[in-house]
């Protein structure tokens, strides 16, 4: 019998294997794609609750007077509660792990972060001093298993709450 190839049917070994390997790659970059998305997604979402964290406490801090009524203005920090903090100097080194609200109750949903506030005076080029200057600078620092999340700062004046006092207004 004389066989005669009149067409092919099927696949050869090498056709076969070819078509494996395009596949392989296309698989491995489509998984690293998604890997990337994932890695993207968890350092937005860790920014983000960073970012609301900080400017929670940030406003807290700018809501207090510059200077605790009736002494002088040193800034030192104090431990405990939040809600016995009279000046935004009592901020002073003050963090939580995990977060806490005023009164000292835990933000169970955001227990991986912790927040830090450092309160340091400053003269006019922004550079931290000893000295009363009559400005300060506020920072809230939030981290997630050690590494940073947010930073935000603002300044503060004595001369704020003067003018806040003089028109009625502020503490």
């Amino acid at each position: 019998m004389n066989r005669r190839n009149t067409g092919r049917r099927g696949l050869t070994i090498i056709e076969a294997v070819m078509s494996v390997m395009v596949t392989s790659i296309v698989l491995v970059a489509s998984l690293e794609t998604l890997g990337l998305v994932g890695r993207s997604r968890s350092i937005t979402e860790r920014h983000s609750v960073g970012v609301m964290l900080a400017e929670d406490l940030l406003a807290e801090v700018l809501s207090r007077p510059f200077d605790d009524p009736g002494t002088a203005s040193p800034i030192e920090g104090k431990s405990g509660s939040r809600a016995s903090f009279v000046s935004i100097a009592d901020y002073h080194e003050w963090r939580a792990s995990p977060p806490q609200d005023i009164t000292g109750d835990e933000l169970t949903a955001h227990a991986a972060y912790e927040r830090r506030v450092t309160v340091t005076f400053v003269d006019d080029d922004l550079v931290p001093t000893a000295s009363d200057t009559g400005v300060r600078l506020i920072t809230v620092e939030v981290f997630r298993g050690g590494f940073p999340a947010a930073k935000i700062s603002a300044l503060r004046t004595r001369g704020f709450d003067t003018a806040a006092r003089a028109t009625g207004g502020g503490s």
